[in-house]
């Protein structure tokens, strides 16, 4: 009941447990779900948030991109800003990606920019993993050739498996990460000339260190809008100061 708003599931057959009398229901997630939910009646009051975010969306679209975050308490509209959002980006054809941290994952390095990664480099969930291999190398090499040899990368973020090269065994281990960071900037950057994107990741208190490294890397350096979403955070983590 938790998560029926953000995960999509399907219902299986109900198991027989030890220790129940009746049959136990069950569901398996299917995945994160796109809520497209209309909320008019929650955004009363929040005209000035709607307005800001509307007018970042028109100074993205004009070149000038930035980082908007929307700080809260739970239970107090972040979501339904970010639904708004969504449907302000689509209106101006502003291309979003989006990802979600997790309390579960908070260790888990660049769980957080994932699914971002995910949308980026146009990988679903009914892809094999040769063809999502295959797709990573084609859209790194016509997007930023200049570093196609270094996609193995992207295998600290994504469950890829993609073979080392010999300029990746190269690079030194507490350089690898700022390395990745060019590679995705490289890959959002060239993505951004096709048309303006902007990044909405949500739950911020919850993303782990690594995450919060890459994620000040693009806000840095990538011209698009970047909008997080988090509870209050008293001191920023140090990756995000």
């Amino acid at each position: 009941r938790l998560t029926d708003r953000k995960m999509d599931f399907d219902e299986i057959p109900p198991l027989r447990l030890k220790g129940y009398a009746e049959p136990v229901a069950v569901a398996r997630p299917r995945g994160r779900r796109d809520v497209k939910v209309a909320v008019a009646s929650e955004t009363i009051g929040r005209q000035a948030e709607i307005a800001l975010l509307a007018r970042r969306l028109d100074e993205i679209k004009r070149g000038t991109g930035g980082v908007l975050i929307l700080s809260a308490e739970a239970g107090m509209g972040k979501t339904t800003l970010v639904q708004r959002f969504f449907d302000l980006a689509r209106d101006r054809s502003v291309h979003v990606l989006s990802g979600h941290a997790d309390a579960v994952e908070s260790r888990t390095p660049y769980y957080t920019v994932r699914e971002v990664l995910q949308g980026l480099l146009g990988l679903h969930s009914g892809m094999t993993a040769v063809d999502a291999r295959q797709l990573v190398l084609q859209r790194v090499a016509a997007d930023c050739p200049e570093l196609a040899s270094h996609a193995p990368l992207l295998n600290a973020v994504l469950p890829l498996d993609l073979p080392e090269t010999p300029e990746v065994r190269q690079i030194l281990l507490e350089v690898r990460a700022e390395r990745l960071g060019d590679l995705v900037v490289a890959l959002l950057q060239a993505h951004c000339q096709r048309g303006p994107c902007a990044v909405v990741v949500e739950d911020l208190h919850w993303a782990d260190p690594a995450s919060w490294s890459l994620l000040r890397r693009i806000a840095d350096s990538a011209s698009l809008l970047l909008l997080g979403t988090c509870r209050p955070i008293v001191t920023p983590p140090p990756e995000f100061a």
